[in-house]
């Protein structure tokens, strides 16, 4: 692709992307359709095509997007906390809890463990992560996150489904203090080996 088609590719999706923001603030996201976006954007349906699969598709493209912005701002405006982290990430899913529980219920692919991988385990945090978590080495990295993935977003999924009944600073408090836990058997078996 030459960078004149690489530039207007990137315009057209961000002409995509802002069609289907307002659209989102005007009706439920799952009632959002193609030609709706095609629209307000001023594009032609080959042309979103071209961009995405279809509209969950998209959806699922903005969640994580805005996701990403949020966790590279706090990343990098307060430096890596384990426990601030998940504070955060619970905040920013609370505050856009309708439309990620839109996201759940149409959504053919897990944009929770998606987002968890991209943002909370990413490369970025590895060497934080050991120190945090007294890993050994990247692969141990590697179990450890993918542990955690599973379990993180089964808890966040059901709180989001169910309303999100606890506050965000209640059920960071549950599954800070759960992996955490999770860590304290393994030091206390090794005291007792020795």
């Amino acid at each position: 692709m030459n960078i004149d088609n690489n530039v207007r590719y990137q315009e057209t999706d961000k002409k995509i992307l802002k069609a289907y923001g307002r659209l989102a603030k005007k009706k439920a996201v799952e009632k959002i359709t193609v030609s709706e976006i095609c629209k307000e954007a001023g594009i032609h349906r080959t042309t979103f095509y071209g961009h995405y699969q279809d509209v969950i598709d998209l959806g699922d493209t903005v969640v994580m997007h805005q996701l990403s912005l949020f966790i590279d701002e706090y990343v990098l405006r307060d430096g890596f906390s384990f426990d601030k982290l998940i504070r955060a990430q619970m905040q920013f899913y609370y505050k856009n809890q309708d439309v990620i529980r839109s996201h759940l219920n149409q959504s053919k692919k897990d944009i929770l463990a998606a987002s968890t991988r991209r943002n909370v385990l990413s490369k970025d945090f590895e060497e934080e992560y050991m120190k945090c978590f007294n890993c050994k080495d990247s692969k141990e990295v590697m179990y450890h996150q993918m542990f955690f993935e599973s379990g993180f977003t089964r808890v966040v999924e059901r709180w989001i489904r169910e309303g999100c009944k606890e506050s965000p600073e209640e059920i960071s408090d549950v599954i800070i203090k759960i992996y955490r836990g999770s860590m304290a058997p393994l030091k206390n078996d090794e005291e007792h080996l020795q």
